[in-house]
């Protein structure tokens, strides 16, 4: 039987298309073959999901796979001039597909009741309803701000005198810092740093991955916060020099060498950690950036994402009215 040459990429596409969808195809490794007439590369990854739609006269198939990335397959339809031709574009995507978004849940999102008890002004009810929250037991070493009477000398060798606790209470600060304060010396005394994480989750969920396990860990975007930060420190240390306010203390080679040590020990834990490839100002903005650091520029597929809005990196929030955006 001959086979006109105008249908041969419908009928591939078809072939494809049954394979595809084949559970035998989304599990069995594969490997290239040097007959295949689309010279396509094939993967030796799982699929998750396959669609297909007619476009403009083309089938496209959208191969999705469980390490979050996806397979374009594009070919002409056989009632549309021309021989038909196909091609496949690795779609690259912004976020790990293992990094679970923190949403609010009962057990780990504050009731109304308990939010105000969290903001009072009286320790034993504060107290009382950070325990009952995290779920933990405080003692004596985990309190803060005993010593109100004293004072400290600072960076320029002046005396100053602590604010009191009378004064943080009428100033309506007081509960928030101590209850982090207080997390913060039960996590340095136990090692367990999950009530703090708790706590922190309220007000910025996006610094945060959610295990299935219910364990919240930093996320890429807690510590590409941390990454752009150091970044504008050591760009205004570096003004400073040029200046000739740091000139005759500071050498601008230590100033450099600084900058570079606490960068590559941010990064370590920025590639460790889970969550979305964010825009990081000096560090992954530009080619130039991400080949002296040794990582990809940004996704491209980020700046149409929900992760491209200013408030995800400043307070690991989306801005409201955000999660309407499309997802990656």
């Amino acid at each position: 039987m001959v086979i006109h040459k105008r249908w041969q990429s419908a009928m591939l596409a078809t072939a494809i298309l049954m394979g595809v969808a084949s559970p035998a195809f989304a599990n069995t490794e594969t490997t290239p073959s040097t007959t295949n007439p689309m010279n396509t590369t094939q993967v030796s990854q799982q699929v998750s999901d396959v669609k297909t739609t007619v476009e403009n006269g083309k089938v496209v198939t959208v191969i999705k796979y469980t390490d979050g990335t996806e397979t374009q397959v594009i070919t002409a339809l056989p009632n549309v001039v021309g021989n038909g031709s196909s091609t496949t574009t690795k779609v690259e995507k912004v976020v790990d597909p293992q990094y679970n978004a923190p949403v609010a849940t009962t057990s780990k999102t504050a009731t109304a009741e308990t939010k105000t008890s969290l903001d009072s002004n009286d320790d034993t009810v504060r107290r009382t309803a950070l325990q009952n929250l995290t779920g933990i037991k405080f003692t004596d070493d985990d309190k803060v701000w005993n010593n109100d009477d004293k004072k400290f000398t600072d960076a320029n060798g002046k005396e100053v005198k602590h604010t009191t606790v009378a004064e943080m209470k009428t100033g309506g600060f007081y509960a928030v810092n101590a209850n982090r304060q207080e997390l913060i010396l039960y996590g340095v005394r136990t090692g367990d740093w999950q009530p703090y994480y708790q706590l922190e989750y309220q007000k910025s969920p996006l610094y945060y991955s959610l295990a299935e396990d219910g364990k919240l860990s930093l996320s890429k975007i807690y510590h590409a916060k941390e990454l752009e930060s150091e970044v504008q420190r050591y760009r205004e240390e570096l003004t400073n020099w040029y200046q000739k306010d740091l000139a005759l203390t500071v050498k601008k080679e230590d100033i450099i060498g600084k900058h570079k040590k606490n960068v590559n020990e941010l990064l370590t834990k920025w590639k460790a950690a889970k969550g979305p490839v964010t825009y990081i100002i000096g560090i992954n903005s530009s080619d130039a950036y991400a080949k002296e650091w040794g990582i990809d520029t940004v996704p491209s597929a980020y700046f149409d994402s929900v992760y491209n809005d200013p408030m995800v990196h400043r307070e690991g929030k989306f801005s409201p009215g955000a999660s309407t955006k499309t997802w990656y």
